[in-house]
C-alpha cells in the first residue's frame, strides 16, 4: 500500500488545426509531476513526460500523423511506473503489456479519406489508416536503446465531423517484435 500526493504542471507549445477530419500542425508538450509519499520510509520522486505530435497534409484526402512520447520517473514504487500497451499507446498488444520506470514510443499513421456521405443529413467520413507502432520500456534508462515491441497494421475510422471529436475506431495490428494475441482493438476517438 502506498499513499502519495502528486503535484504537477504541464505546458504545450505549438498548434494543431482541424478541418473536417484532417489535422495539420505541430505540438510539443512537457509535463512534470512531483510525488510526496505519506509514509515516512518512502522517498519523494519526480516524473517527467515529453511528447510531440505532428500532422502533415499530403493531399486533400490524405495526411500523415506522427506521435512521439517519452517519460521517466525516479521512484522504484511499482504503482508509479509506466504501464503501456493496448488502446491508447501501442496497438497489437494487451493493455499494460510493457512496464518500466522509463519509456519511449512512436506511432506513425497514414490516414486516407476513403468515402464521405450523408447519413440523415449528417456528414460521415470513412477513413482508412495504415500504421507502425514501436515502444521501449525498461526499469533502467540505459536499456532503452532496444525496442521492446513493435506492430504494423491497418484500421478504419467512422468520423462524424459535426459531432465534436466523434470517431469510432477499429484497428488490426500484427506484432513484428514480441508476440502477443491482442490483434484487434475497438475504440472511440482517434488513436492520437
Amino acid at each position: 500500500n502506498s499513499k502519495t500526493s502528486l503535484v504537477g504542471a504541464g505546458i504545450d507549445f505549438g498548434k494543431i488545426d482541424s478541418v473536417d477530419e484532417q489535422l495539420t500542425g505541430l505540438q510539443f508538450s512537457l509535463d512534470y509531476r512531483y510525488g510526496m509519499p505519506v509514509e515516512k520510509d518512502r522517498k519523494s520522486f519526480g516524473q517527467v513526460d515529453i511528447g510531440l505530435q505532428w500532422f502533415e497534409n499530403l493531399s486533400s484526402r490524405t495526411y500523415f500523423a506522427q506521435r512521439l512520447l517519452a517519460g521517466g520517473t525516479s521512484t522504484h514504487t511499482l504503482q508509479y511506473w509506466y504501464y503501456l500497451g493496448g488502446l491508447d499507446r501501442i496497438r497489437g498488444f494487451a493493455d499494460n503489456r510493457f512496464a518500466g520506470r522509463y519509456f519511449w514510443l512512436s506511432n506513425s499513421e497514414l490516414r486516407m479519406r476513403t468515402f464521405a456521405f450523408d447519413f440523415f443529413n449528417q456528414p460521415l467520413v470513412l477513413q482508412n489508416t495504415v500504421f507502425y507502432d514501436t515502444i521501449a520500456a525498461s526499469e533502467e534508462f540505459d536499456d532503452l536503446g532496444n525496442a521492446s515491441g513493435a506492430s504494423i497494421g491497418t484500421g478504419l475510422r467512422f468520423i462524424a465531423p459535426r459531432i465534436y471529436r466523434f470517431v469510432a475506431r477499429l484497428d488490426y495490428a500484427k506484432p513484428v517484435l514480441r508476440r502477443d494475441e491482442m490483434n484487434v482493438s475497438f475504440g472511440v476517438q482517434q488513436f492520437f
